[in-house]
């Protein structure tokens, strides 16, 4: 189990295995200059755990076309569900018309109810 303890400026709040899933739980701003934090989470706990991911992005205020690769790139590897992704989040998912491959839910309990055939 691991936890991150937030520092400025680092987008990785949580990693961490819970009920059945590894929980990633991301804020502020991730962009080209953050994501090799988040790209080091996922790796980590993929080499940890061989279940399901779930991002919670409830805190995220910015994601770009690396936030959505890297989520694109861990759904290659393992089921992924989203959750609490806000405006910014989901409008990148709209308009590159992802909205529908990476749904998210109101939270983490719901995104991991959605991948418990998963599990």
């Amino acid at each position: 189990m691991t936890n991150v303890g937030r520092r400025a400026g680092h987008p990785v709040l949580r990693s961490t295995l819970w009920q059945g899933v590894w929980l990633i739980a991301l804020g502020g701003d991730i962009d080209m200059d953050s994501a090799e934090d988040v790209e080091e989470a996922v790796d980590d706990a993929l080499s940890r755990f061989g279940g399901p991911v779930v991002f919670d992005l409830s805190e995220v205020t910015f994601a770009d076309s690396q936030t959505l690769n890297l989520l694109l790139q861990t759904r290659a590897r393992r089921p992924v569900a989203l959750a609490g992704a806000g405006g910014a989040v989901l409008r990148l998912l709209e308009v590159t018309g992802l909205s529908d491959a990476l749904r998210s839910r109101s939270g983490p309990e719901e995104a991991r109810e959605a991948l418990a055939g998963e599990m």
